[in-house]
């Protein structure tokens, strides 16, 4: 009877070794997940700082080339109200005016912050390019404009050492400056479309 009994309880000490290996291994497989996440979450820390500093070394290196050409092409555009745009570490710009004040962008009127955003817009393609020129589009970049300012924006457009300058605009004066005018027009039956009647070359 002993025997038998001894025999039960190692059988039960046997299922319980059993269970309680099946749960070390359950425990060490976690252990492990846990791990590999954790490297995995330390490399991916690792590579966003790296990414981060390259991005900051970059605007860094970026910024004031970015910065002096847009500031050539504010001056011009601003009749000098504006005579420099500076850029931060985050890439956000400002301007200092003609009497010496620096003003953020949230300092500006909608025409102003139009014109800076416009200078940047030139200045990035430019950088971009390489400085080889190419193909500028703009849309729609005097609207905000008061006659005088799109009178100094078009002469500065004109002014850009770009092979060719395609510009959507619905104001009047562009016309002044450009080699050839083609005009949209719009009727309920045929919707937008180039009127061949209406369009000009306009003779420098």
């Amino acid at each position: 009877r002993e025997l038998q009994d001894q025999e039960i309880a190692n059988s039960t000490n046997r299922v319980r070794l059993e269970g309680a290996r099946k749960n070390l291994d359950k425990e060490k497989v976690m252990v492990d997940a846990k791990a590999d996440l954790l490297a995995e979450l330390e490399h991916k820390a690792a590579v966003s700082d790296v990414l981060d500093e390259f991005r900051k070394s970059s605007i860094a290196k970026i910024a004031p080339e970015l910065a002096d050409s847009a500031t050539e092409l504010i001056r011009d555009m601003t009749d000098g109200k504006f005579v420099e745009v500076l850029m931060d570490s985050e890439f956000t710009p400002s301007v200092i005016n003609s009497e010496g004040h620096t003003l953020t962008i949230h300092q500006l009127s909608g025409g102003e912050l139009s014109v800076v955003a416009l200078a940047l817009r030139i200045a990035i393609g430019s950088l971009i390019s390489g400085g080889t020129g190419g193909m500028l589009w703009l849309d729609e970049v005097l609207s905000a404009q008061d006659i005088n300012r799109r009178h100094a924006i078009l002469k500065a457009i004109r002014s850009l050492p770009v092979n060719q300058i395609v510009m959507i605009n619905h104001t009047q004066e562009a016309e002044d400056i450009v080699d050839k005018v083609v005009r949209m027009t719009y009727s309920a039956e045929n919707g937008s479309y180039i009127d061949e009647e209406e369009n000009d070359v306009v003779e420098d």
